[in-house]
């Protein structure tokens, strides 16, 4: 019995040596800390349960899988919310940068249609005022025109008038121009000599010919009066054609300098609104920049992917199981 409890005792040792000798190259093949301490353990505790350290090696190890598949899915969940709200927020960032863009352009458009519509109002105002003035100015000249020819027409139609009287009368000795008293008293003073006895009948040659100058400078005031009508009347259609456009005009500018101020009050209420927007998209895209930061230690750098790190822990468990495999001989299940 002795002797076969040697035996027996030599034949363990042999088989943890080998064991142990197992455990250490995989250790060293795979760059397993976890695999180095249980060889290192089962060189130096020859009386430890061997079997059972391993068992307990690989328990812990299938728990450490099954919570890193639940990390990693954490992990996965947890950084594709991030990314993709970083893309929705820099989406929308790229959107209102956009907008804002257009709104400024907009704004400085509107702003340029305002100067430029309230310095055409000024002078469109300016010019009709001024036309105005003009107007009145030229119509009171005309008025005044017209009357003053309208006066001599009539004092020289009515010269003209006694003078053809008296000429035509005086041609035929029925009628004589009473001379002021002076003048008679001259006359009667000469006698006959003097070459006025009986009826005057005046110079009728000469008479003819200031008739005829009368006659031009009436004519002459006619055509005056006639000229300055028509010219009144034109000015006067000319004036209301103009001043019934410029006031369309005008109407119309300042219902586009209305409608451009309320644009541009309504444009710089979105440009605040969207300048708000972009501020606060701002802050979230750097709230999920700074959520893939934090996740970054836990979930990306860890010096192995989670496949490498799945199949190194394969690989330990594999070389464990072999190892419990090894000293199944000891008892004869192999």
């Amino acid at each position: 019995f002795m002797q076969t409890a040697a035996v027996q005792k030599h034949g363990e040792a042999a088989l943890r040596s080998k064991a142990v000798t197992m455990m250490e190259k995989e250790a060293e093949h795979l760059k397993s800390v976890e695999l180095g301490l249980l060889a290192m353990r089962m060189a130096a505790d020859p009386f430890a349960k061997v079997k059972t350290l391993i068992q307990q090696l690989i328990e812990r190890l299938l728990r450490e899988s099954a919570n890193e598949a639940t990390h990693k899915g954490w992990c996965d969940t947890e950084i594709g919310k991030a990314e993709t709200d970083r893309e929705f927020r820099h989406k929308d960032l790229q959107s209102l940068n956009a907008d804002i863009t257009t709104l400024e352009a907009r704004k400085a458009q509107l702003e340029l249609d305002i100067e430029t519509l309230t310095g055409e109002l000024h002078q469109l105002n300016a010019d009709l005022t001024e036309a105005t003035q003009l107007r009145l100015e030229e119509n009171a000249e005309n008025k005044e025109t017209i009357e003053n020819a309208g006066e001599g027409l009539a004092a020289l139609k009515q010269a003209l008038t006694v003078l053809k009287d008296f000429y035509k009368k005086g041609g035929k000795a029925k009628v004589a121009l009473v001379q002021a008293s002076p003048v008679d008293q001259d006359m009667a003073g000469e006698g006959a000599g003097a070459g006025f006895s009986g009826p005057y009948k005046g110079n009728q040659a000469q008479g003819q010919g200031i008739i005829g100058m009368l006659e031009t400078i009436a004519s002459d005031f006619e055509r005056t009066e006639k000229q300055t009508e028509a010219a009144e009347q034109k000015a006067h259609r000319e004036f209301i054609e103009y001043d019934r456009e410029t006031k369309s005009s005008i109407a119309t500018k300042e219902t586009g300098l209305s409608q451009a101020e309320k644009d541009l009050t309504q444009t710089n209420g979105d440009l605040v609104a969207s300048l708000e927007d972009l501020k606060s998209n701002q802050k979230l895209l750097d709230a999920s920049l700074e959520t893939l930061e934090k996740l970054r230690p836990a979930c990306v750098d860890t010096g192995m992917s989670y496949e490498e790190r799945v199949e190194r822990r394969e690989a330990e468990i594999a070389a464990l199981k072999n190892a419990v495999c090894v000293l199944d001989e000891e008892d004869g299940a192999i």
